[in-house]
C-alpha cells in the first residue's frame, strides 16, 4: 500500500511540523473514506474476497491514522497555540471524521441488514429441508398397497 508507506515515512522521519502531520492525517482519513465507499459497493456485490481486501486496507489506514494522531497530540500538547493554518487543518480533519462516522454507521446498518436477510434465508432453507424430508411420493404409497395385498 503506497499511501500507507508515505504515512509511515511522515511519522518516522523525526520532528515534523504540526501542519505536515495534520495534512498527512487528513490524507489518511480521506483515503479511508474512499475505501469505505468501495466497501459499500463490495458488500452490495456480496463477494467475500473484495470485502476482506478492502476491510484490511481500511484497517491499515486507520492504524496509520492512530499513529499520526498520537504524533499530533504530542506536538500540540495542552498549551499549544493554534495558528490559523493548524485550525483549518483541524476543522478539515473534524469534517472528514464526521463523514467517516456517518459512513461507518451506514456500512454497519447495511451489513446488519444483509446478515438478517441471510439468517432469514437459512431459516427458510431449513424449513424447506424438513418439509422435503417428510414428503413421500405417491409411488411409495402404491408399492405399500401392492405389497400389502400379497
Amino acid at each position: 500500500m503506497v499511501n500507507g508507506m508515505e504515512n509511515h515515512a511522515v511519522i518516522a522521519s523525526g520532528p515534523q511540523g504540526c501542519e505536515e502531520l495534520l495534512a498527512a492525517s487528513c490524507n489518511t482519513y480521506l483515503q479511508a473514506e474512499r475505501l469505505y465507499a468501495e466497501l459499500m459497493d463490495a458488500i452490495s456485490d456480496a463477494g467475500q474476497a473484495p470485502v476482506a481486501t478492502v476491510a484490511a486496507m481500511v484497517s491499515d489506514l486507520l492504524q496509520d491514522a492512530r499513529q499520526l494522531d498520537s504524533a499530533i497530540a504530542e506536538k500540540l500538547g495542552p498549551a499549544a497555540e493554534l495558528t490559523p493554518s493548524i485550525r483549518a487543518f483541524l476543522q478539515q480533519r473534524e469534517e472528514i471524521l464526521r463523514r467517516l462516522h456517518s459512513s461507518n454507521k451506514s456500512l454497519a446498518n447495511k451489513a446488519e441488514n444483509i446478515q438478517s436477510l441471510i439468517r432469514h434465508e437459512i431459516a427458510g432453507m431449513a424449513n424447506n429441508r424438513n418439509a422435503i424430508r417428510g414428503y413421500k411420493p405417491a409411488e411409495t404409497e402404491r408399492k405399500s398397497i401392492i405389497s400389502s395385498s400379497y
